[in-house]
């Protein structure tokens, strides 16, 4: 079984950010997935997500830091989403990803979450 969906079925949140396995200080290069160096901003660890699924994510920051990457199952870069200024909430999946990483503001890390599906549901913190 892929890794990251074991991972999933096991898990007994929805919200697959976990705020306490975070990287401070950085955002993402949504070209290749690599960490630069961002005062105020953190990027989540790898968060696993199922393949061709949609996510929702409850959070918007500011343009040039509010990008994702997805990874494949062994943390290899796939793709990334630069900052959108219409900041879309709504995160597809693309096939052959296990993996999700977002940068979001430190200041929201006890209420960011990331969740399976289509639209945001009341805050579940991650375990």
């Amino acid at each position: 079984m892929n890794p990251a969906i074991k991972s999933i079925v096991f898990r007994k949140s929805r919200n697959v950010f976990n705020k306490d396995k975070r990287t401070d200080g950085f955002r993402l290069n949504y070209t290749n997935g690599a960490l630069i160096e961002a005062s105020g901003i953190t990027v989540s660890d790898y968060m696993p997500v199922i393949p061709e699924t949609n996510y929702y994510r409850n959070k918007k920051y500011v343009v040039n830091t509010d990008n994702y990457c997805f990874f494949n199952s062994d943390k290899v870069f796939v793709s990334g989403v630069g900052a959108d200024p219409a900041y879309i909430n709504l995160i597809s999946i693309p096939a052959s990803v296990a993996f999700i990483r977002t940068a979001l503001a430190i200041a929201d890390i006890d209420t960011y979450q990331l969740t399976q599906g289509s639209a945001e549901i009341t805050y579940e913190q991650c375990f």
